[in-house]
């Protein structure tokens, strides 16, 4: 038996020796496009959900992508330190220690529902219109379980003794000490997941802000707010407004302005500690707000670490039915394979991100991501 070596992709639906590729051609769809037409169309679609997906100027700024299974990084201080060098004495061996975490991988599918009847007969608004609705899908799903697993304090098993960590929570079953910074030392029980009244809005953000900036996580930093509770943080005193190239006079009161891109902030609050640039999203369930430091598109210190397997890659794949007459995209599926979980950057592991629900008493829950 012979094997071929490589990836499985989109170039597998090309015409096999042994078809006619005229004879497919009897199989266009209502509108005379053909088989290779619409194969070509969907690799394209598949290509602009992962564009979409890494360039996305929201989501974009949270995530990182690797194919690494688990993570590892530094646990406390150690036995660190100096000592003063004298010339007959050796100094005391010190070494670190280290902890860590998994990332899960879990696949998600959608097919296409096509059969053949269908695709002799659609129009191409039809398939279009299939396709359209395949990429809301796939980002939508995507865009969900990135939220959700950076408000989620949720610790989840990966094996028998492996765990899928969120940020730093205070856990017993996976005991991290962040390591000192700047002279100040942590201990396991330091959580970045807080419950704070809803009258100390702006004490608890800065809060957050200080939370970040003590483990050496500098700004400016970037917040998620709830879509419903957008005007309740633009009327706090230390919001500032996008510049939208208006000019202000405002006699003798100083108006600060920022040259924000709009599609990505509608606003910033300007901290004790630091400028928060703020996006909203109508997922984030009232009363909570995130906040974190963006390194750039894809930089591994950036809070979410996104899984992909290295046998399909970070990209939706388009597979063909696994029953059909003729054509290959009959009940066609769009597999996608990634696990979302927390970056485990050197120095600021677990570190960068803050969660805070606002309300009178209790704990910090997870919030509902729609």
């Amino acid at each position: 038996m012979s094997h071929v070596l490589g990836v499985s992709d989109m170039k597998r639906f090309a015409v096999p020796s042994g078809w006619d590729a005229g004879e497919l051609v009897k199989y266009e769809l209502a509108d005379g496009t053909t088989y290779d037409d619409l194969v070509a169309d969907i690799a394209v679609m598949l290509q602009e959900v992962q564009a979409d997906i890494e360039s996305n100027p929201q989501y974009g700024s949270l995530v990182s992508f690797t194919t690494e299974q688990a993570l590892e990084y530094q646990n406390g201080t150690g036995t660190t330190g100096m000592e003063e060098r004298t010339e007959n004495r050796s100094a005391d061996p010190r070494k670190s220690k280290t902890i860590g975490h998994m990332l899960p991988l879990q696949s998600f599918d959608r097919q296409m529902t096509w059969t053949w009847d269908f695709l002799r007969k659609a129009r191409r608004a039809q398939i279009d219109s299939d396709l359209i609705s395949a990429k809301y899908d796939v980002e939508d799903e995507w865009q969900r379980r990135v939220l959700k697993r950076f408000f989620s304090s949720a610790e989840n098993q990966q094996g028998s003794s492996g765990y899928d960590m969120p940020l730093a929570n205070a856990s017993s079953t996976v005991a991290y000490t962040p390591p000192a910074y700047n002279g100040k030392t942590f201990a396991s029980s330091h959580t970045h997941f807080a419950r704070v009244a809803a009258a100390s809005r702006a004490t608890g953000l800065e809060a957050g802000i200080l939370s970040l900036r003590e483990h050496g996580i500098m700004g400016p930093y970037v917040g998620i707010l709830p879509q419903a509770y957008t005007a309740t943080w633009a009327a706090l005193s230390n919001w500032v407004k996008p510049d939208r190239a208006i000019n202000h006079f405002n006699g003798a009161t100083d108006l600060m302005t920022l040259g924000m891109s709009e599609e990505m902030f509608v606003g910033a609050y300007n901290s004790q500690y630091g400028l928060i640039y703020m996006w909203e999203t109508p997922r984030l369930s009232a009363d909570y707000i995130g906040v974190y430091k963006t390194f750039g598109t894809n930089d591994p210190r950036n809070p979410v670490a996104i899984r992909y397997s290295e046998d399909l890659g970070a990209q939706p794949i388009l597979m063909a039915g696994e029953t059909r007459r003729q054509f290959p995209l009959e009940n066609a599926t769009i597999i996608h394979e990634y696990g979302v979980g927390i970056s485990g950057a050197e120095r600021m592991a677990r570190l960068n991100g803050y969660a805070i629900k606002f309300d009178s008493s209790g704990d910090y829950t997870d919030p509902t991501i729609s």
